[in-house]
């Protein structure tokens, strides 16, 4: 049984809250499964009582939106590293696209609970600024700087939202398919990655 944690002094709730959602991540990436995710099970990690936790938390729902923002504020933060030096929007878009595949390769686990989990799902109307929003709003912006990059004819004809919506769901299929469908004799995915840009003229020389 994990041990008892001292009470903070007063103002430092602030403290245990980040603790509370680190304890959170824990749990999830030892049971590679977000049903792993209770209110018991986070205090026994993190040392504290299950009221202490709903002092932070109304409920294992919020517990969960916190677990998933911050987990997009590490993946945003590994996408927007891969782009520094590229050399023009077409480099830092392929570059983004990589550091997405690395990703979802080396965190499988979270991958799998940021993209594939329902349970972990952003609810309706949720604030479109929380980290994740943040990031795909950031993957429109690195397609529309590509379009704009091209010729006008290429960025008059296409929506960014919605050529960015297929190359996310170009990238989480070469995320998963090679996983799921190991029989199929994949080309390199970095081959792949170049093939998808093109098709989408997001790519240097497509126009």
């Amino acid at each position: 049984m994990a041990q008892q944690r001292r009470r903070l002094p007063r103002g430092l709730g602030g403290l245990l809250r980040h603790e509370i959602v680190a304890a959170a991540e824990r749990v999830v990436a030892g049971t590679e499964d977000s049903r792993g995710l209770t209110i018991r099970a986070v205090a026994a990690e993190a040392g504290v009582t299950a009221p202490s936790i709903y002092r932070h938390f109304a409920d294992k729902r919020t517990l969960a939106q916190a677990v998933i923002d911050s987990r997009f504020e590490h993946f945003g933060a590994a996408l927007s590293d891969a782009v520094v030096g590229g050399v023009d929007p077409f480099d830092r878009l392929r570059r983004r696209c990589h550091a997405y595949l690395t990703y979802a390769r080396e965190q499988s686990t979270w991958y799998r609970v940021l993209f594939s989990d329902v349970s972990m799902g952003w609810e309706p109307g949720v604030d479109l600024s929380r980290p994740g929003f943040a990031t795909f709003n950031e993957h429109v912006e690195a397609v529309r700087s590509c379009l704009e990059w091209g010729s006008a004819q290429i960025a008059d004809s296409a929506d960014p939202f919605r050529v960015a919506l297929l190359l996310w769901a170009g990238l989480h299929g070469l995320a998963e398919l090679p996983v799921t469908k190991p029989g199929i004799s994949w080309p390199p995915v970095e081959e792949l990655v170049d093939d998808l840009l093109a098709a989408l003229g997001l790519a240097a020389g497509v126009s």
